[in-house]
């Protein structure tokens, strides 16, 4: 028999629930088995202990008692009781928890990257380099700064653009 098995029987036994045949087989366990003679020891110990106490006897309306405060209903409670809710610790806490989401959520948004908008001149380029085609993109920029950056190749709208001789 396994220790943990025979700790079960221990326990039926001083219940007085064991079968005479359980019993048998407990005693020889217990003679062969140290480690539950000792755990049958302390249990004898406490049984005594438990016996030595005074008996102490109810009063004799100690049923009725207990049986009216069983089924008298009971008001129905809240799952939080309230005063958590008016406690100073819980306020603090509660702000306190407030103001760390705050705080994570401004801190969260500036550490997103900034998309950098672009120049309106750089806008009008990007439009014109769509619509107008590259040669006239380049000759605006031409006039509007006074460098020139032209660059090799041609296009269909090549021939709209005035020639570098009219000019003044």
């Amino acid at each position: 028999m396994k220790c943990e098995k025979a700790q079960k029987l221990m326990s039926l036994w001083l219940d007085g629930m064991l079968a005479e045949k359980d019993e048998r087989v407990l005693l020889a366990h217990l003679q062969n088995c140290e480690h539950c003679r000792e755990v049958w020891h302390q249990w004898e110990q406490m049984r005594a202990m438990l016996r030595s106490y005074p008996l102490i006897t109810p009063s004799p309306d100690f049923d009725r008692k207990v049986l009216s405060r069983l089924k008298t209903p009971k008001a129905p409670s809240s799952p939080i009781p309230s005063h958590w809710l008016t406690s100073p610790a819980f306020r603090l806490a509660s702000s306190a928890v407030g103001g760390l989401v705050v705080m994570a959520l401004t801190l969260l948004i500036l550490m997103l990257p900034v998309q950098e908008q672009p120049k309106p001149s750089e806008q009008m380029h990007h439009w014109q380099w769509r619509v107008l085609g590259r040669e006239v993109v380049q000759w605006f920029d031409f006039e509007l700064r006074g460098e020139p950056k032209w660059q090799g190749g041609s296009s269909p709208s090549s021939s709209l653009l005035p020639s570098r001789s009219s000019r003044c």
